[in-house]
């Protein structure tokens, strides 16, 4: 019966009568006893499904395939073809890239990795118009949690310095039309560079007129200028407030700045931008001064700045900066180990390697060895291994300072023995190898590469920020406004997602919230997280985590300590392999600024604790640094579908700039060349990355930027 399904099934298999053929096949597999081997009838239906439209049903049984013979790279090719089809390309790429280690040229998976780039390609040129990006007009200019504080100690300086006392000045009889002559002398004085002199007119003007409003703005502005600031604000500040112009609220926002009073100066350039919405400076210069009080603290005794553009963050050379040279380090505001190397020993706060030697050898190995015993004695190094106090080898440190801030800043709330439903996270990681080979499609569990215990710390560092600061005034339980400053240091991070990733891991929403929000946790320390905030963590984590981790693990300093020991031969036989790292997800606030660039100038590299970025060429005072978010290596128009895809911009950096989509348009003047058959537009002769329709274009284009960023130069 089976033989006569399987005629049947392969005759209106090759006849393209899928939904026919699928029912046979059907009827062998639901027949088949365990020694039945099923692999090509799964492969045959899933072929049928995804022929069909059923993806999710080729997905199916794909999995059954890697389930049944984990060396075929059918099933993973299946699999990634599916996913492609449901727009799943991130999850597509990272099932190809599982064929691939199987077999790197197994013809279907690179079939299928062509086919999702034009497919990413198409979507994205039929549905994307490329536009312009402006992060100025999406940011908040809502006042910043703490600031009520910090206003309070500002106008206490304020009152000090007298910035809010009218100017002295010696009155004389009143005579408009003086004023204006003086106002004009000294508006052609300005011109002429004398700024002492306009000052001494204005000055007289307004003796003859001191209720000109205009008079006062003027000096403050030009005192501004001269770096006189305190009289500068008592000049504009006498200006009342429904008299004050936007300009005069900017330059009083500008004074305050130059003062080191941020809060007033948002304050005024708030008012200012309210006055007058079409004026673009006022928004800059008001999200440029919180972007330096935010991290002015993060880039101290660094070799760059944070400043706002029109796109958003980012980070400057503050001095020229030598390739090679550490630009700066950051460490994370939460980390965890990724779930595909939690069985490697790391302390669990600051990521630091604690692999022991019978961990690498074996202990079997060490006990039939003495010369081996020996010589790690000698040479691997002893770090110790802190269990914590409460859950044991559940939660483990390189030290005791490690183990009592993590407690402090986050652990008291994901302990085990104070919270047992953080149980359910450990069976999540725990069971990462048998759910990776369903792709990562996690029965609504998990979708990410990072592990879900860093959305975890997220929230417990904030209820745990929440109650300390509670506690400090004398409180029980946090308020609303402890809440928000407990917020606070997440709102660096960025979060961009198109959909909600609700419908997709449900069953990772409700562990979290009933992590979260259960009896064993004690009033101050449960918390209710929303659907919406839900999404906007995982986004938060999705656009920010870092991979990262020890930068001298035990292995590498016992291999660089033995180098030197005329014993080495001794330990050779067994050091063939490299052990795995202990790879973390890290969210570090000030990495989280540096911007894109198919160029990039910075690479990011374990730095202990947390990451540092070193110059990869010379990079001047007041160039931006970047970095990369995607493998560069592809051509510009799948880079920039993939960065838009992921990221939501489309990439304006110089190799984007200056390279090409290819022969049939001119890459400097944008001509389309004809459809005659005849050869299109040639290429650069140096790197092939750009094609131009007259030698004009091409010297114009090497003249503007091409020479830099081409290839063989």
């Amino acid at each position: 019966m089976t033989t006569d399904y399987l005629e049947r099934g392969l005759h209106e298999f090759e006849h393209g009568n899928f939904k026919t053929a699928k029912e046979h096949f059907t009827q062998i597999i639901d027949k088949a006893d365990d020694s039945d081997d099923i692999s090509e009838t799964l492969k045959r239906r899933a072929v049928c499904w995804h022929e069909l439209g059923h993806y999710n049903d080729a997905i199916d049984d794909a999995n059954r395939i890697i389930k049944l013979d984990p060396k075929s790279t059918s099933g993973y090719a299946i699999c990634g073809n599916a996913l492609t089809k449901l727009g799943k390309f991130e999850d597509a790429l990272n099932v190809f890239r599982l064929g691939l280690k199987i077999d790197s040229n197994d013809p279907d998976i690179k079939n299928g990795l062509k086919g999702m780039q034009m497919d990413i390609m198409e979507g994205f040129e039929k549905n994307s118009k490329e536009g312009t990006y402006d992060a100025v007009k999406m940011s908040s200019q809502e006042p910043y949690p703490g600031d009520y504080e910090l206003e309070i100690l500002e106008r206490e300086i304020m009152c000090k310095w007298g910035l809010n006392e009218f100017p002295a000045l010696d009155l004389t009889i009143p005579d408009t039309q003086k004023a204006m002559r003086e106002y004009q002398n000294a508006i052609q004085l300005k011109k002429a560079g004398n700024d002492k002199h306009a000052l001494e007119k204005l000055r007289m003007a307004l003796r003859y007129d001191p209720a000109d409003f205009t008079l006062r703005g003027e000096i403050a502005s030009l005192l501004h200028e001269m770096g006189e600031h305190r009289e500068a604000f008592q000049h504009v500040q006498c200006i009342p407030g429904d008299f004050r112009l936007p300009k005069y609220w900017k330059i009083g926002g500008k004074i305050l700045s130059a003062l080191e009073l941020p809060v007033h100066a948002e304050a005024w350039l708030r008012s200012g931008s309210k006055a007058d919405k079409t004026d673009v400076e006022m928004p800059l210069l008001f999200q440029n001064i919180r972007v330096k009080r935010l991290y002015g603290p993060l880039t101290e005794g660094t070799k760059v700045n944070v400043v706002f553009t029109q796109y958003g963050r980012s980070i400057q050379a503050a001095e020229d900066i030598k390739h090679g040279d550490a630009c700066f380090r950051d460490k994370a505001a939460v980390l965890a180990q990724t779930l595909d190397t939690i069985h490697v020993p790391a302390c669990n706060h600051c990521a630091k390697c604690l692999m022991r030697a019978e961990d690498y050898f074996g202990k079997d190995v060490l006990a039939r060895d003495a010369e081996l015993r020996k010589i790690v004695h000698r040479h691997w190094p002893v770090r110790p291994t802190i269990e914590c106090k409460g859950c044991g080898t559940q939660t483990i440190y390189c030290s005791t300072e490690c183990r009592d801030e993590s407690w402090s800043m986050y652990h008291q709330v994901l302990c085990t023995s104070v919270n047992p439903a953080v149980e359910q996270l450990h069976a999540v990681a725990a069971q990462y190898k048998t759910l990776a080979r369903d792709n990562r499609c996690w029965k609504g569990l998990w979708n990410a590469s990072y592990s879900p215990f860093v959305l975890a710390k997220i929230w417990a560092s904030v209820i745990c920020l929440a109650h300390n600061l509670a506690t400090q005034e004398g409180r029980q339980m946090p308020t609303a406004a402890d809440w928000t400053m407990a917020k606070s240091p997440f709102r660096k991070f960025i979060a961009y997602g198109s959909t909600s990733v609700i419908g997709v891991i449900p069953k990772m929403v409700q562990i979290m919230q009933e992590v979260f929000d259960n009896a064993h946790l004690p009033a101050h320390f449960r918390y209710k997280i929303t659907n919406k905030e839900f999404d906007g963590r995982y986004y938060q984590a999705s656009c920010n985590v870092q991979a990262f981790s020890d930068p001298a693990p035990p292995f590498s300093i016992f291999m660089r300590n033995m180098a030197r020991d005329g014993k080495r031969d001794v330990v050779m036989p067994y050091t063939r392999a490299e052990p795995e790292d202990a790879l973390f997800a890290g969210m570090f606030p000030l990495h989280a600024c540096l911007n894109h660039s198919c160029d990039n100038n910075v690479e990011v590299l374990d730095g202990h604790p947390g990451v540092s970025v070193k110059a990869r060429r010379q990079i001047k005072k007041g160039e931006e640094l970047c970095t990369t978010y995607i493998n560069t290596r592809m051509p510009r128009k799948e880079r920039r579908a993939w960065l838009y895809r992921g990221y939501n911009f489309w990439c304006q950096c110089p190799r984007c700039k200056y390279e090409g989509d290819g022969p049939d348009k001119c890459t400097e003047c944008g001509k389309v060349a004809k459809d005659d058959g005849r050869d299109k537009y040639p290429g650069c002769g140096k790197c092939h990355l750009a094609w131009y329709c007259s030698t004009g274009c091409q010297k114009a284009a090497w003249k503007k930027g091409h020479k830099r960023i081409c290839k063989k130069c």
